[in-house]
């Protein structure tokens, strides 16, 4: 990838439900190869929801993407109810 002369990549996945954590520590690593590889590199991941779970996102905000834009988290409970929250 580093000789592909590219200064952007995305990487995009669909939902890793079937992963504790989402997937998370996949992209993670991912990310922090590519940035060892090339650190001026911008990555971008477009993935799942990681089901609500904030430590899931953090890993993968904290990998070394720049300027990580963090949306703020939206409950389920305050869209659906307290009956619908995910856990």
């Amino acid at each position: 990838m580093a000789k592909w002369g590219v200064d952007y990549i995305v990487l995009t996945s669909v939902d890793r439900d079937d992963i504790p954590d989402g997937g998370a520590l996949h992209f993670a690593n991912t990310v922090e190869l590519l940035k060892h590889k090339k650190p001026d590199l911008l990555v971008e991941c477009l993935v799942s929801d990681f089901q609500g779970m904030l430590p899931s996102v953090e890993i993968l905000a904290m990998s070394g993407l720049k300027d990580p834009i963090v949306a703020e988290f939206i409950s389920p409970s305050s869209v659906f109810g307290q009956q619908d929250q995910v856990h």
